[in-house]
């Protein structure tokens, strides 16, 4: 938020801009804040400073750990690499307006840390930095034998793909276990929040899904609409503005939110999980859920642009109903 407002000041004299128009977005960003103060009525403070309690962080809260150097990526790679034969990697990624990923967080149950790597600022070298022992990011990535949980990896394989030729495999994708969990109670595809918002009143209290919910709804709000805001304005659009998400240091509710985003993952695998391997007809649906998850990867990292929300729908609503029609 302050760099926004400063980077308006420093457009004060640009031709392109008019001081009536630098008041305008001035007024709109403060207006923006406010409002996004009074979500829910919490205010900005106490939506982005939220600690979980109960199932959802029975464990402490998570460490965060920054990857910005080639030494942090050799860190996290062996990390990595000691942990347990059978360990998860709980993944998400975070794109800027232009569509470059700028971050991506790891979360791991075994030492209850998200390292959230840095990938505007380390480029390629996040995936190619080498260990000791030869491993990489991208190799761990690319590893069938390394579990790897988003919640709907196509966007991240995609941007992966797409920026660093990344051919991710390993892959459990979350949004596909609950909508085989809850089977015709969900006729589309959802997204996290939605997931949350839907389904968590069984897995959390309703202070910790609500407390979750605000963060998200407040990251929503600030990040999309403020960029809105300022690239509707500026004549150079976004190529005079730093989206919030490249900001250095990452402002701390922007953290939170991302923190949030992998956290959640481990709850949201045990209960789907959980109600899919209940049936009878499990190991029909897990064969399913495994052959979608290949599909829509490699769709993910043919096609030319990002897969659309609409495709999403569309390719699992019918799968949803019944593991024969995968």
């Amino acid at each position: 938020m302050k760099q926004c407002i400063d980077i308006l000041n420093k457009m004060k004299d640009s031709p392109g801009l008019l001081p009536d128009q630098i008041a305008t977005v001035h007024a709109d960003i403060e207006a923006l804040y406010k409002n996004t103060a009074s979500l829910s009525g919490k205010t900005m403070a106490q939506a982005h400073d939220i600690t979980l309690h109960g199932e959802f962080l029975e464990r402490p809260a998570a460490n965060v750990t920054y990857v910005n150097k080639a030494s942090n990526v050799v860190e996290l790679v062996d990390a990595i690499v000691a942990l347990s034969k059978g360990a998860i990697l709980y993944v998400d990624t975070e794109q800027d307006s232009l569509h470059h990923t700028s971050w991506m967080q790891i979360f791991t149950e075994q030492n209850n840390t998200v390292y959230m790597v840095d990938i505007h600022r380390l480029g390629q070298t996040a995936g190619t930095t080498a260990s000791p022992g030869g491993q990489t990011l991208q190799s761990i990535l690319e590893s069938s034998t390394i579990t790897k949980c988003f919640y709907d990896v196509r966007g991240n394989s995609h941007a992966l793909f797409r920026e660093f030729g990344i051919r991710m495999a390993g892959l459990n994708d979350l949004a596909l276990w609950t909508a085989a969990s809850y089977g015709k109670e969900q006729k589309f595809a959802i997204g996290l929040q939605a997931c949350i918002e839907t389904y968590a009143k069984a897995w959390f209290t309703t202070q910790q899904r609500d407390e979750w919910i605000d963060t998200k709804k407040a990251g929503h709000q600030m990040w999309n609409e403020t960029e809105k805001k300022v690239a509707s304005i500026c004549k150079g659009g976004l190529a005079n503005f730093t989206p919030p998400i490249n900001e250095r240091p990452l402002p701390a509710w922007l953290e939170k939110y991302c923190v949030g985003d992998v956290t959640v993952m481990p709850i949201i695998r045990k209960h789907v999980m959980e109600r899919v391997i209940s049936r009878a007809n499990r190991g029909a649906w897990n064969r399913s859920i495994v052959n979608v998850t290949l599909k829509r990867t490699a769709a993910s990292q043919d096609d030319k642009s990002a897969p659309s929300k609409e495709e999403a729908v569309k390719s699992v609503a019918e799968w949803a109903h019944g593991p024969h029609l995968a």
